[in-house]
C-alpha cells in the first residue's frame, strides 16, 4: 500500500488545482490506493531517471449492471516530456488490461478542446458528446468536457 500512495503523492504537484489542500490529494490518493488493493483500480505511471513523468487509471464499474466496462482516468504527462509517445503507452497498457479483464467498454471525459482528444481519436476511440460548464480549471474558468467511449469487442 505505501508504494502506490507513495507513487500518488508524489505525482499531485503537477496533476491537480493549486488551491487545493493537502487533505484534499491525501483522501483522493488514499482512495485510489485502496481501490487498487481491491482490483477495481489499475495505475501505471512512467519514469524517466527516477521520476514520474505520466500516469493512467483504469478504473472498473462495480454496479451489477455496468461490469463490462470501465474508465480511463488521469491520463497525464508532465508537460517537460510531451510528445515522445508516453501517453500513447500508457493508454495502450490500460487497454491492454482491460481486454485481459475481458471487458467490452471504455469511457473516458477530457476538457473539449484539449491536445489530448486527437491522441483518443488515434485509438479509435468515438466521441460521444460535449457537456458544457462540466469542470473547473486550473484557470478559474468552468470548462466543457467531451466525452468518449471504445468498444473492445
Amino acid at each position: 500500500m505505501n508504494y502506490w500512495h507513495n507513487v500518488c503523492k508524489m505525482v499531485h504537484h503537477w496533476v491537480f488545482l493549486a488551491k487545493e489542500s493537502k487533505s484534499h490529494y491525501d483522501e483522493y490518493w488514499s482512495a485510489v490506493t485502496k481501490d487498487i488493493q481491491k482490483h477495481k483500480t489499475f495505475l501505471w505511471a512512467a519514469l524517466q531517471s527516477g521520476e514520474i513523468v505520466g500516469t493512467v487509471q483504469l478504473v472498473r464499474a462495480t454496479k451489477a449492471n455496468a461490469l463490462h466496462r470501465a474508465e480511463i482516468e488521469k491520463l497525464m504527462v508532465h508537460p517537460k516530456v510531451r510528445q515522445q509517445g508516453i501517453a500513447h503507452q500508457l493508454l495502450t497498457l490500460a487497454e491492454d488490461k482491460a481486454k485481459h479483464l475481458n471487458l467490452k467498454l471504455l469511457v473516458l471525459d477530457t476538457r473539449t478542446g484539449d491536445v489530448s482528444e486527437k491522441l483518443y481519436e488515434k485509438f479509435n476511440f468515438i466521441k460521444a458528446g460535449i457537456i458544457p460548464q462540466f469542470a473547473l480549471s486550473h484557470t478559474g474558468t468552468i470548462d466543457s468536457t467531451t466525452l468518449f467511449y471504445k468498444l473492445l469487442v
